[in-house]
């Protein structure tokens, strides 16, 4: 009898552990998934004020409609004249 109940605990054990494992590998995916998000998201905005600086768009406009900051755009603008393809 106590060995059944050792078996049976053990095998309580075990699909706990496989669970838990499940539940962590899901999380992981689901991180994963939305840091690609922000970072696609990142590279398009960067994709947009590269186009709009090489349009000769004001700074100010390319702020308003990427979101990003001033000094990111300008960053986007000195990696560009100095490394064309650097930001991908």
């Amino acid at each position: 009898r106590i060995r059944d109940e050792k078996a049976v605990l053990a095998q309580k054990l075990d699909d706990a552990r496989e669970k838990g494992i499940e539940i962590g590998r899901q999380e992981g995916i689901q991180i994963g998934e939305e840091r690609g998000i922000k970072i696609g998201a990142e590279k398009g905005k960067i994709e947009v004020a590269k186009a709009m600086l090489a349009d000769n768009v004001d700074v100010n406009t390319i702020v308003k409609f990427t979101g990003l900051s001033i000094s990111e755009i300008e960053r986007v603008a000195r990696l560009k004249d100095t490394q064309p393809n650097a930001i991908q």
